[in-house]
């Protein structure tokens, strides 16, 4: 029996001797190659260098809920798309038109119960000329869909305001 079964026995005891070198060795003291540094806090400020001022809950005003929306969620919506309003005013608005003073705009749109976005007006705007009005009605209606309601519609104001200095860079 131990002359057939010779190979079976020499390779167990061989792989048992090597599992048992794997496990009692001592671990190696090999440094990693990716260092952690520690993140510094970052403040509110610092997140956004866009000249778009960034949007809170305290500056939405719901008029109308009918639709019973969370405006939670509709904020971090509408917080994901002040980068393409940012790029919407670079191009609408030449360097030599900008002004010293920042521009607010109110803008009043309605949700309909599909998600749309209609019926958007320019309440107030800071600037002597409106040559941004037009074109940002255009893009939110256009471009802009929010998920479904059951039935219903929702009516808010968005204050947006964008700066006339900012930085580009973190």
């Amino acid at each position: 029996m131990l002359r057939r079964n010779g190979s079976v026995f020499l390779f167990l005891f061989m792989f048992l001797g090597l599992l048992a070198v794997l496990f009692l060795k001592a671990p190696s003291k090999i440094s990693p190659l990716v260092e952690t540094r520690e993140q510094e806090p970052i403040s509110s400020e610092v997140l956004f260098h866009g000249r778009l001022k960034p949007l809170s809950i305290s500056d939405l005003y719901v008029i109308e809920n009918s639709a019973e929306r969370d405006i939670e969620p509709l904020l971090t919506y509408l917080q994901g798309r002040l980068s393409s309003l940012h790029y919407l005013f670079q191009t609408k608005v030449p360097r030599s038109k900008r002004n010293k003073e920042d521009l607010l705009i109110g803008l009043l749109v309605e949700i309909d119960q599909e998600g749309v976005f209609k019926n958007a007006k320019i309440l107030f705007n800071s600037a002597k000329n409106s040559e941004m009005n037009k074109p940002l009605v255009q893009f939110v209606e256009k471009y802009w869909r929010y998920k479904r309601a059951e039935n219903g519609s929702t009516i808010i104001l968005i204050p947006l305001q964008w700066r006339a200095k900012y930085s580009r860079v973190l």
